[in-house]
């Protein structure tokens, strides 16, 4: 299955945390938030300069457009 980064997923779709490509600091405060490898996301919304809007169950989180290509997620298998 191919990875992409959260910043070019499409919109409504489920995926699933593969890695996070940061430093030690800021890869643990993304984990705080739940945006860990194993955690399944859905890009639900653009925004302006890059950003995203990401849904991990009935949280919203909004991550910057540097954050959003470093957080690398792969499609989830449906069931």
């Amino acid at each position: 299955m191919t990875t992409m980064s959260v910043s070019s997923c499409p919109l409504h779709e489920d995926h699933v945390i593969d890695s996070v490509r940061l430093d030690d600091g800021h890869r643990f405060r993304l984990s705080e938030l739940g945006l860990r490898p194993g955690q399944h996301v859905r890009v639900i919304q653009r925004c302006a300069f890059g950003g995203r809007v990401l849904a991990r169950g009935s949280e919203r989180i909004a991550l910057d457009s540097a954050t959003a290509r470093t957080i690398i997620v792969r499609g989830a298998a449906r069931i």
